[in-house]
């Protein structure tokens, strides 16, 4: 009986599916997923991540990516292409995902993944972000490939409008019903879901930094001098792609109401617009043009060395309406800098208001330009407020931490599967 036992594990992936094939039709080949119980460790499972953008994938997914690989996971990646300017270190598939809701572009979308997924024929589909994480999931069903998702930040949220919410909402249960699993970056997530039902099971991922590879990035003085800061003046930056959910104009709000009262302070902003059809960048552009405090405001554009431009500032500013964790803020309180914020889901699960920055309601421009004075006039408040800020980060959200429960996540995941053809085949 052992030796029968023994033998069945080490049978292939080929003759699993022979056998029990007909079993599974409504998901497909779970087969490709499962792999003996004496291999069940991830090492050479083949993973295709759906992201929004490549320049996702090559800067915010960079580091677990590598880390899965390290582990031997075989990564593949798959988002719309993005002129980003860098190589992508991972095998990379151009699909035309929209980052909204476009009827026709996403049945586009749909079928080029599910094209990618019948070629690659990969162990497991991970998807990231809404739109992205939605026609994924549907992809991975269509082709009959288990898929987990992660969400980095929930596309529905309390300063949404009520139909958008509730439509929102309903397409992430039906994703939802279709994952094996739903990872989240943040634990206040985890929760809304919970109450909302969802159907598959969740498990907390979390985010985290290579806290070494940004202290290394830091150039302080080269950076003032090469954005013209003076000794007295106080630097904020805002780091973030251009679109709504970000709250650059309650940002721009802010600032000028801070400028108006006091004459040090700069607002240094990097970031791009990212396939969004360009309207709201147009008009943050002409606001910003127009803006009273416009000699005072830095506008670098897209940048690849964010780590060492935050460096040369004072303090970091995110006025989000939601966030899953954000990555410029752990980024942030790993040089030591403050972070003036808005009390959104995802943000205020590393802010601690008073503790490691200051926190405004979503959408109060007038509380932030308050906290962002606190901060311009008490430098011992910046001192204090980034010292706990990096005592926090360092024991809580480093990147190795995240890829060990990824890893554990895809574990429990062939775990899982193999039970399932094991029941089938003893039945």
């Amino acid at each position: 009986m052992e030796e029968c036992g023994k033998n069945r594990r080490t049978r292939s992936r080929e003759e699993y599916s022979a056998s029990i094939a007909p079993q599974f039709d409504a998901w497909g080949d779970w087969r490709k997923a499962a792999v003996p119980k004496s291999e069940r460790a991830c090492a050479g499972m083949r993973v295709l991540h759906v992201a929004n953008t490549q320049f996702f994938i090559e800067t915010l997914m960079a580091g677990k990516l590598r880390g899965l690989q390290e582990a031997g996971v075989v990564v593949y990646t798959a988002a719309a292409s993005s002129a980003s300017g860098v190589m992508c270190p991972f095998s990379f598939f151009p699909a035309e995902i929209p980052r909204s809701l476009r009827p026709f572009r996403l049945a586009k979308a749909l079928v080029q993944l599910v094209r990618l997924m019948r070629k690659l024929k990969p162990d497991l589909v991970h998807t990231h972000s809404s739109v992205a994480g939605f026609v994924g999931r549907m992809a991975a069903r269509i082709a009959g490939i288990p898929c987990m998702h992660t969400v980095h930040g929930l596309p529905f949220y309390d300063s949404q409008r009520p139909l958008f919410f509730r439509f929102s909402l309903a397409m992430e249960r039906f994703a939802a019903r279709q994952s094996v699993a739903v990872l989240s970056q943040n634990r206040e997530n985890m929760l809304t879901m919970r109450k909302a039902h969802f159907a598959a099971p969740l498990r907390f991922e979390g985010n985290g930094i290579d806290i070494e590879a940004v202290e290394a990035a830091a150039d302080r003085a080269a950076v003032r001098d090469e954005l013209g800061l003076q000794p007295e003046q106080v630097a904020f930056a805002f780091f973030a792609r251009w679109e709504p959910v970000k709250g650059h104009f309650v940002f721009l709000r802010a600032f000028e109401k801070l400028c108006a009262e006091n004459g040090n302070a700069v607002a240094v902003l990097a970031g791009e617009n990212l396939g969004l059809g360009g309207r709201y960048a147009k008009r943050l552009q002409r606001a910003i043009e127009n803006s009273p405090a416009r000699d005072r405001i830095v506008l670098l554009g897209f940048r690849k060395d964010v780590h060492r431009l935050l460096s040369g500032c004072d303090a970091l500013v995110l006025p989000s309406r939601k966030e899953g964790v954000p990555r410029i803020v752990m980024e942030a309180m790993a040089l030591g800098l403050p972070v003036v914020a808005t009390d959104a889901p995802g943000t205020r699960e590393i802010v601690a208001h008073g503790r490691s920055g200051l926190l405004s309601p979503v959408g109060d421009a007038e509380g932030l330009a308050i906290n962002m004075e606190i901060l311009l006039e008490w430098p011992e408040a910046r001192h204090e407020l980034g010292r706990a800020g990096r005592s926090i980060l360092r024991s809580q959200y480093r990147e190795s931490q995240v890829i060990a429960r990824i890893l554990a996540a895809y574990d429990q995941v062939q775990s899982e599967l193999l039970d399932r053809v094991e029941a089938v085949e003893s039945s």
